[in-house]
């Protein structure tokens, strides 16, 4: 499936960075696509900013990606299991001895209870749109 990620950074004093990409490879399930975001947010922070005994606290509405980044957890599907533990090791590696990193969760699709969820679902929207123009470029493509 074609899926699309966005992040919202604020850092230093303040200074906001965001920005919207469509996935380079196609994803399974939406779960490895909230996992991959992460990951692709994390190696973005830790490669263009100093993040030497900084917090980076990722903010997300997926309670299947916090679970995978904080427990050992298993799904039915071994595969599945297997890739999403995976991708959530790569992102312990891009952290370890780099930053304090912390996963916080936050309610999905309430902008109405706070500036967390109003900028959840910003991110959310600027996924779809990515998602979506690539999905639209394929098509195009193809025909």
């Amino acid at each position: 499936k074609v899926g699309g990620w966005a992040m919202w950074v604020k850092h230093g004093d303040g200074e906001v960075l965001r920005n919207s990409w469509a996935f380079k490879d196609l994803i399974d399930n939406s779960s490895e696509a909230e996992l991959m975001a992460i990951a692709n947010a994390v190696y973005l922070v830790c490669k263009h900013l100093d993040v030497k005994d900084k917090i980076i606290v990722v903010v997300t509405d997926s309670q299947i990606a916090i679970d995978f980044l904080t427990k050992d957890i298993k799904w039915k599907n071994k595969e599945a299991s297997d890739n999403m533990r995976s991708i959530a090791e790569k992102i312990k590696k891009m952290v370890v001895d780099k930053c304090i990193f912390r996963v916080k969760k936050v309610k999905a699709h309430s902008s109405n209870d706070g500036r967390r969820s109003y900028v959840n679902d910003l991110v959310d929207k600027a996924a779809r749109k990515a998602m979506t123009d690539k999905r639209k470029e394929l098509l195009d493509a193809s025909n």
